[in-house]
């Protein structure tokens, strides 16, 4: 898989799960792009796919992983992505 930019990861991540960010996640989420903390944006959508039970698609996570390996990100992604992975 190729890796994928941060910014184009994050942008990924929120189109696909927008549908679980409550109304003040996605306008935080959607700040968090515009000002390009694109961490921020990443770890709010793993958290609220996390914290519903739900899970990313096969594709998605393994975007996530590549890109942790990639940038040797922070274990909280890590455990963020496992949470999301259930």
């Amino acid at each position: 898989m190729a890796l994928q930019r941060e910014d184009d990861l994050a942008w990924r991540l929120v189109e696909e799960h927008r549908d679980l960010l409550t109304a003040e996640e996605c306008t935080a989420v959607f700040v968090d792009l515009g000002i390009g903390e694109y961490l921020a944006a990443i770890r709010r959508v793993l958290k609220s796919v996390g914290a519903q039970g739900k899970t990313l698609s096969a594709a998605s996570a393994s975007a996530v992983r590549a890109w942790i390996d990639c940038y040797d990100a922070d274990a909280e992604f890590v455990e963020l992505l496992e949470g999301a992975r259930r």
